[in-house]
């Protein structure tokens, strides 16, 4: 295997390859907690290879748990996932322990919300880049720094020594965000699933991510699911939207013409408490900050 192909291109991942035409990702699920009963209540959606769909919706109306439960990671914070959820024609509902270990980070990876909570204050940031191949590779790091170089310098960070020696506590959030991806990225997943991953940052460092975003998608061919409450962020990254309320997806579809419609609903979300979201009527059809 070529060392600048980092990601293992050539490789056959334990799903197999995505058939052209057919969805990347099919949901039909319901989730509980065992004091919450319906957290998530016949949510049912699809995203195709290479497509982005963004989820908005106010607090509590079970975005993040979607995040969860897509990577089966809902069970181990003590949630109960009903139905199916169908990624590259396989059924992770059926999955075992081991199976979906390596799903996640190799076909399905998580950035979430809280980078500095991602990162092990106690660790260089090398060694949590070291950890993030070996979860998935034989191969030993030696193979993989200096392809790992690259790929934070294509995350916009420094890739010196110097940098790769330090500890999260002494990166901005917005750089200790892009080395959450960077990880998350490191094998070139089919899936990632962004949850809130924009909320923690400045609006310069919101730009930039969302840029980062757009061309994982647009070089990688990366299938996004972007979750958040900021209309919009999602306006602005998304191919497709959908609109969670009370555990339902009440609304999907592309996203121009449904951010236009809440646009002309005075840019509030269903069952919000009222106000409107500036930022989203002044943005939502602007370009992003860098294409980069």
């Amino acid at each position: 295997m070529d060392r600048n192909e980092i990601a293992g291109i050539g490789e056959i991942g334990l799903l197999g390859e995505v058939v052209s035409g057919q969805p990347l990702l099919a949901v039909e699920i319901s989730a509980d907690y065992p004091e919450k009963p319906r957290v998530l209540d016949r949510v049912s959606f699809v995203i195709r290879p290479a497509e982005i769909l963004g989820l908005i919706g106010q607090s509590g109306s079970g975005k993040s748990t979607i995040a969860l439960a897509v990577p089966r990671l809902l069970e181990l914070r003590g949630g109960r996932i009903r139905g199916s959820i169908r990624f590259c024609g396989r059924d992770l509902m059926t999955c075992n322990a081991s199976q979906l270990r390596h799903i996640r980070g190799s076909e399905i990876a998580l950035v979430p919300q809280s980078p500095m909570s991602a990162l092990n204050p106690a660790l260089r940031i090398e060694t949590h880049l070291r950890e993030a191949w070996r979860a998935h590779r034989r191969e030993g790091w030696a193979f993989a720094k200096e392809p790992t170089r690259d790929l934070l310098i294509r995350m916009g960070l420094p890739a010196d020594d110097a940098f790769l020696r330090r500890l999260p506590r002494q990166l901005s959030v917005g750089q200790a965000q892009r080395v959450v991806i960077a990880m998350a990225v490191m094998h070139r997943p089919k899936l990632l699933i962004a949850d809130e991953a924009t909320s923690a940052l400045d609006p310069v460092s919101q730009n930039e991510i969302l840029a980062l975003f757009r061309k994982l998608n647009r070089e990688m061919q990366m299938a996004i699911l972007y979750v958040s409450h900021d209309l919009a962020s999602v306006g602005r990254l998304c191919h497709t939207v959908g609109i969670l309320e009370g555990g339902r997806l009440i609304q999907c579809g592309p996203a121009a013409g449904l951010l236009a419609s809440l646009a002309v609903a005075d840019g509030r979300l269903p069952g919000a408490p009222g106000g409107t979201d500036d930022r989203f009527l002044s943005s939502v059809n602007q370009p992003l900050f860098c294409e980069g």
